[in-house]
């Protein structure tokens, strides 16, 4: 019964475990060993930080605003420009600086061009009774109501456009002139403002006085429309900038997160992998103990065999 029970295991041992028992652990092991060479290589990959995707940068502004006198003899001739209401800067600093004063000087040049055409620079008002006596007629209580705006508030409504931030607005005496002009000037943008009124002075001064005042309206017409469209265009432009600019930093943020879950996952991968190195090496090493102890069982049987049999 002993010799027979050593048989089979013989037979097992021959025909399945050294068979299977040698190549299965080393194949295991050489597929861990892949697993650990890749999971090192993206571990590796994952701690590289992601750079962020370039954004186009904002384009050049179009160029500034510019009106010639084609452009308002072509509009002129089109079609009468519709006046423009504005209303006027209330801040009031002291000591005005001298380029503001500079523009005040502008304004007044292009005021005595617009007067020479019969054009008021100041809003016209005239007085309105607003409670009348009953029996007697007389007017007790009197307003004052707008009936035209003026130049002056027409051209102030343009030049706002120019103003950044919070500009402050300085009142400019110009007191050599008879009577004393005061203007509501503003420090923000004053070259863009000097070439307005610059433009205004230069254009209108070409036409005769008859025609100043349907110039005078076109012009300022133009000068909104394509100033405003000009200010679309480049706040349009800062939008698209800023756009691509928050989904750059949003695609580098979603590339970290995902490769600090792909350095989590190739850890835990390495681990495994370390794992089933060891657990194929620790099944090598206890089939090598049992088949030397099997060894010894032969041997000491063979052993007590020959000396039953002598």
């Amino acid at each position: 019964m002993p010799g027979q029970s050593l048989l089979s295991s013989d037979k097992i041992e021959r025909g399945f475990i050294f068979r299977f028992g040698r190549s299965v652990p080393l194949s295991v092991a050489c597929l861990a060993g892949v697993m650990l060479i890749a999971a090192t290589a993206v571990a590796v990959y994952s701690v590289v930080p992601p750079t962020e995707r370039p954004v186009r940068p904002i384009a050049d502004p179009p160029a500034p605003v510019a009106i010639s006198a084609i452009d308002l003899e072509t509009v002129m001739l089109a079609e009468p420009a519709e006046p423009l209401e504005t209303e006027v800067a209330a801040s009031r600093p002291s000591a005005p600086p001298a380029e503001a004063i500079a523009l005040a000087g502008l304004q007044d040049s292009l005021r005595e061009i617009l007067a020479a055409g019969s054009i008021p620079w100041v809003n016209r008002y005239e007085s309105v009774c607003t409670y009348r006596g009953t029996l007697t007629g007389t007017c007790y209580r009197w307003s004052r109501r707008l009936v035209s705006i003026g130049a002056g508030e027409r051209v102030s409504e343009l030049l706002e456009l120019y103003d950044t931030g919070w500009p402050q607005t300085y009142e400019v005496t110009l007191s050599d002139r008879r009577p004393a002009r005061t203007y509501l000037v503003s420090s923000s943008g004053v070259d863009s403002k000097s070439s307005a009124i610059h433009e205004a002075i230069a254009l209108l001064s070409d036409l005769v006085p008859s025609q100043r005042r349907e110039g005078f309206d076109v012009w300022l017409r133009l000068r909104n429309d394509r100033e405003r469209a000009r200010q679309v265009a480049i706040q349009s432009e800062e939008r698209r900038f800023a756009a691509e600019q928050r989904q750059a930093q949003a695609e580098a943020a979603a590339a970290l997160a995902e490769k600090q879950l792909v350095r989590g996952v190739a850890l835990l991968v390495a681990g495994a992998a370390v794992g089933t190195i060891l657990l194929a090496g620790l099944l090598l090493a206890l089939l090598a103990i049992e088949r030397h102890t099997r060894a010894l069982q032969e041997v000491m049987t063979q052993g007590k065999a020959s000396a039953y049999a002598s």
